[in-house]
């Protein structure tokens, strides 16, 4: 009873701070695309591909990239988009991996774009259907000379 307790309360206080991080600004549908800088082949999937609006209220949005680098924006809700504006663009590695963020995503792009600041990326929400296409630079080959495997 105390186990069911205990991993209740945590889970109540997280969905009731969720529900405090929502606004009533109206969201637009996002999708798009994530590709290498060049070529235009897309990045692996599994990455989670992160947006945030440059203003009040900076809100966030988030998408899982497929593995042809297509995503869906999502706020509270899946599929719900993104608010009006310019916003900055960050990844992460996927939700089920065990390491370190940085050496993680640095095997699909370079370790600078895992925080918003060094990503230097930005994209504008337009109020209607945004498709946007996301160009990134390929990682960094290690010292050795030796291949990475994404």
């Amino acid at each position: 009873m105390y186990r069911v307790i205990a991993l209740g309360l945590p889970a109540l206080l997280a969905m009731s701070l969720l529900a405090g991080c929502s606004d009533n600004k109206k969201k637009y549908p996002v999708t798009g695309k994530v590709v290498y800088k060049g070529d235009g082949e897309p990045v692996p999937a599994g990455l989670v591909i992160w947006l945030e609006s440059t203003t009040k209220p900076y809100q966030r949005s988030w998408a899982i990239i497929e593995k042809d680098g297509k995503f869906v924006a999502s706020t509270e809700l899946e599929g719900a988009g993104s608010i009006q504006g310019e916003h900055r663009v960050r990844f992460s590695p996927g939700m089920n991996t065990i390491g370190i963020a940085e050496d993680l995503l640095g095997k699909s792009m370079p370790k600078r774009y895992i925080e918003y600041g060094t990503a230097d990326l930005k994209v504008t929400i337009k109020p209607q259907q945004n498709d946007l296409v996301i160009e990134v630079d390929r990682p960094e080959k290690p010292a050795n000379g030796g291949e990475i495997n994404p």
